[in-house]
């Protein structure tokens, strides 16, 4: 390998190493720096659950962040009067076009167009795109349900639905978000089957010991030193050379 390949290759590995780590904070880059030398000095790593618990440490910390966030939706929401409570401090929702006809039960079907965002005001669904929607109000969560509750045909809500009324916690979409939802009613049908109570979902925040005295630290070393492993193997330069050309 001649000298201006392995100065194309120090390019390359710098350039990976920057994206890795450039928009972390100092400990975690000072970790990843510091894992990444005891790597080449052939020390083995010690928190194999280091970055786990950092990212298990960082979505919690969002969490509680989308629910502050949340609280301040819902209070703002509260305070105006365009918007009428279904359950105080949880779910709020005010008629943007008014409907006609008798207006939809908790044992029917609804078949609707609706626009759902959350609490920074995101599109995460929207049927206007992809065509309407029909579904039991069993169907849906909480918030929503409880929300559609005597629309009416042609009738356009807007609702505002408290966390614990929409994923909660533990799901599989952003945990701890409430959520802005605008639907129109399209249609309402009849459905035989039972309507199945309403269920809050937890809000219990999950008690997490995580190892280690600094998270930020700790994950920052076992990604630098699992990184370094991979280039550490090729010979023509070292980590300090690699951190000349950072």
């Amino acid at each position: 390998m001649t000298l201006s390949d392995v100065s194309k290759l120090k390019g390359i590995v710098a350039a990976d190493i920057w994206y890795e780590v450039h928009s972390e904070d100092v400990e975690y880059i000072k970790g990843f720096f510091e894992g990444c030398k005891d790597c080449e000095k052939g020390i083995t790593e010690s928190n194999k659950n280091a970055l786990y618990n950092f990212w298990r440490f960082k979505a919690i910390e969002r969490t509680k962040q989308n629910l502050v966030v949340a609280r301040e939706m819902m209070d703002k929401v509260k305070i105006d009067s365009l918007y009428k409570p279904i359950i105080e401090d949880r779910l709020y929702y005010k008629v943007l076009r008014e409907g006609s006809g008798e207006g939809i039960k908790n044992n029917l079907e609804a078949n609707v167009h609706l626009t759902i965002k959350n609490q920074r005001d995101e599109v995460l669904k929207d049927s206007y795109c992809v065509g309407p929607e029909t579904f039991e109000l069993n169907d849906v969560i909480p918030g929503l349900r409880l929300g559609m509750v005597n629309m009416k045909e042609k009738e356009i809500r807007e609702i505002v639905i408290h966390p614990s009324l929409a994923y909660g916690l533990y799901t599989t979409n952003e945990s701890g978000i409430a959520l802005r939802i605008q639907i129109e009613m399209r249609g309402i049908g009849k459905v035989i089957s039972e309507l199945q109570p309403v269920v809050f979902a937890s809000m219990e925040m999950p008690n997490c010991e995580f190892e280690g005295n600094n998270i930020v630290y700790d994950a920052g070393h076992k990604h630098g030193f699992d990184m370094w492993q991979h280039y550490n193997k090729q010979p023509f330069f070292g980590m300090d050379q690699m951190k000349v050309t950072l």
